[in-house]
């Protein structure tokens, strides 16, 4: 729970490592403007992300090298529940605030009626294909709030399945096809 009147933040940070890929050392100038958005690049990846509307969502997240882009647009950047009332990157936020500069880009937002703030942090390191997500959730009301199921990064990746043999009911039928995951498959 957050408490009191007093700012109180929950800091949670997710690396999201794409490919374990070598570096040649350059350094692209990353914190280009857009219109209703902003990125940042490394020269190995980049991302950029859009503000429209109040809703904050990730457009494209690129492999530098091969021009791939990982994830679709629809999905909500991230999600918590305060109070017991779900909120994602699609919820209409108020008074967002975008930066860029060199590796970092920071994106504040208000609630709507004005209880919490929250504020995204993307971090870049030179030379590696590693993106560092912060989300601070701070209390700016005058009440209690119950903070939970908290996701740092909810993005729908646009990779297509990957076909393979698959090991089913507890090792016991070979199977061609995409590995689900469900109360019939062991974990190894």
């Amino acid at each position: 729970m957050i408490r009191n009147r007093t700012l109180y933040t929950v800091l949670f940070t997710l690396l999201i490592i794409l490919l374990p890929l070598p570096s040649n050392g350059r350094r692209l100038g990353g914190g280009a403007r857009l219109e209703g958005g902003s990125s940042i690049s490394n020269g190995i990846i980049s991302r950029v992300v859009e503000c429209v509307d109040g809703h904050v969502a990730t457009k494209s997240y690129t492999l530098v090298a091969t021009g791939t882009n990982f994830v679709s647009a629809d999905g909500c950047e991230f999600s918590f529940s305060v109070n017991d009332m779900v909120y994602t990157g699609n919820t209409r936020w108020s008074n967002i605030e975008m930066t860029s500069e060199d590796s970092i880009m920071t994106i504040r937002m208000d609630e709507p009626e004005g209880r919490f703030s929250v504020c995204l942090t993307y971090r870049l390191f030179p030379g590696l294909p590693v993106v560092a997500k912060t989300i601070t959730i701070t209390n700016t009301g005058s009440t209690d709030l119950c903070l939970e199921s908290v996701d740092v990064e909810h993005l729908h990746v646009s990779l297509s399945p990957i076909e393979s043999w698959v090991m089913r009911q507890y090792a016991r039928h070979k199977t061609v096809g995409t590995y689900i995951g469900n109360w019939e498959d062991p974990l190894l």
